[in-house]
């Protein structure tokens, strides 16, 4: 069974290897190879892997897909029979084979696609979720083409049979809306952007709206709670539902074990406590992270790769899941130079800022 770990470490391993530098070239290329089905996986492991290589081998990282690279030759070939010349034992068939399995797995969104739109009926409403997913089979093309037609023309153009044999079918789609959601909206290509009818930015949910979650969610898992339970949670969810509803759950746990099964505040508060969310939202990490940078790194400004390593975290973790609440609640600056943590920060951790550089000047 194919490992992802297990096949990262022999690339490790060939990377660290001296003879694995060849005096003739200044910038040597090694393989991953993988199976066309771990493409998404691979995807999302990327920056950890891309960080142990240069943390554990001392080597920059320059990424090519050779999947798009080849792709870019058959589109305009429309041959399959190519051979690149990517060193000396490359396999030519073993190439083509792979770039035919990631193009397979294309085709079977494809197919999943046409299903979900054909099989339903007249003024369906298709929600995409986690649309940037879609960005390594976008990159080529079909599929985009297939959903241009859909969404402008509400039809596709399917390709049967192969050779001299192929043909093309139009088939007929019943209106439909088409709706997608991400949160990574650079992932998406304009074109394919552009074509949404309306494109919204969804801001977080403040207290108010959480706090009308909470008490629903509540309702759902037939649980009693008190108003002031419920705005204690909605104020710590970081404006998210998911995690009010988590924390609400919990906190259930606790009324069970530790009350009479109603969620007071006195059970709410006892239970963020347990889990150690403050009445800002700051988790654990959001508090190490903060608390790092103060008295490891003076304040900062700290570059990422470093603080991941201070507070034993993946710089794609701490980029992705923790800083964007500390920026947007004011406790920490990304700056040219690296992070910076604000004077709320300090303020709310009780810890002295160190004196500035104006405060030498200043009267004693």
């Amino acid at each position: 069974m194919y490992s992802l770990d297990n096949a990262f470490n022999e690339l490790l391993d060939k990377i660290r290897d001296p003879d694995a530098l060849n005096p003739a070239k200044s910038a040597p290329v090694f393989y991953f190879r993988y199976p066309p089905e771990m493409m998404l996986t691979v995807k999302k492991h990327l920056p950890r892997l891309i960080s142990r290589i240069r943390q554990e081998a001392g080597r920059d990282v320059r990424r090519v897909s050779l999947a798009d690279v080849i792709w870019d030759i058959v589109d305009k070939s429309g041959r399959w029979d190519i051979w690149l010349d990517l060193e000396s034992d490359a396999d030519a068939d073993q190439i083509n084979e792979a770039v035919r399995d990631v193009l397979r797995q294309g085709n079977k969104l494809i197919s999943r696609v046409t299903e979900a739109i054909t099989s339903a009926p007249e003024g369906t409403i298709v929600f995409l979720t986690e649309a940037e997913l879609l960005h390594p089979y976008l990159r080529t093309r079909v599929i985009e083409e297939y959903l241009y037609s859909a969404m402008e023309d509400f039809r596709i153009d399917i390709m049967i049979e192969s050779g001299p044999a192929a043909r093309s079918i139009q088939i007929s789609l019943p209106r439909f809306t088409l709706v997608g959601a991400t949160t990574r909206a650079g992932l998406i290509s304009a074109p394919l952007r552009s074509r949404f009818g309306i494109v919204n930015r969804l801001d977080y949910y403040d207290a108010a709206e959480l706090f009308h979650i909470v008490m629903r969610s509540a309702s759902i898992l037939g649980v009693p709670i008190e108003e002031d339970a419920a705005m204690e949670i909605a104020r710590r969810s970081r404006g998210t539902p998911r995690i009010a509803n988590r924390l609400l759950r919990r906190t259930r746990d606790f009324a069970d074990v530790h009350g009479a099964g109603i969620i007071t505040r006195e059970i709410a508060l006892m239970t963020l406590e347990a889990l150690d969310v403050d009445e800002y939202g700051l988790d654990e990490m959001d508090k190490a992270i903060l608390l790092t940078i103060i008295e490891k790194f003076n304040g900062g400004p700290v570059g990422l790769n470093a603080l991941a390593v201070a507070v034993g975290e993946e710089p794609g973790t701490i980029e992705e899941v923790y800083e964007p609440f500390l920026i947007r609640e004011g406790f920490l600056n990304r700056t040219p130079r690296g992070r910076e943590v604000t004077p709320l920060a300090y303020q709310h951790l009780g810890v002295v800022p160190p004196r500035t550089m104006n405060s030498l000047f200043d009267q004693p």
